[in-house]
């Protein structure tokens, strides 16, 4: 199973769900590392299909493997099969 965008993509896929398969980049891009919340105030809808209608995360959410994120503050680490949910890094807005 293919997981990261870098595996046949180059370069950094920017803060987008405009991608070729309709989600966000996943790996180690500019999307992991912040300035998505634009993205999500303007429409959250796209953010519920995968991380749940709170933003709590689901099944489509679940990391596929251990992933750190950075965060305002910091970093947080997301063990494989974890939901990936807004409270891991911010206030849940959804």
């Amino acid at each position: 199973m293919v997981i990261e965008c870098s595996s046949c993509h180059e370069g950094d896929m920017g803060i987008t769900l405009d991608g070729p398969h309709g989600l966000h980049p996943v790996g180690n891009t500019k999307f992991s590392d912040g300035g998505h919340e634009d993205l999500a105030e303007k429409n959250p809808d796209a953010c519920r299909a995968c991380h749940g209608l709170n933003g709590e995360g689901s099944v489509l959410s679940r990391a596929a493997v251990d992933r750190t994120l950075s965060k305002e503050h910091g970093t947080v680490t997301v063990s494989k099969g974890e939901p990936v949910s807004c409270t891991l890094c911010h206030e849940n807005k959804l």
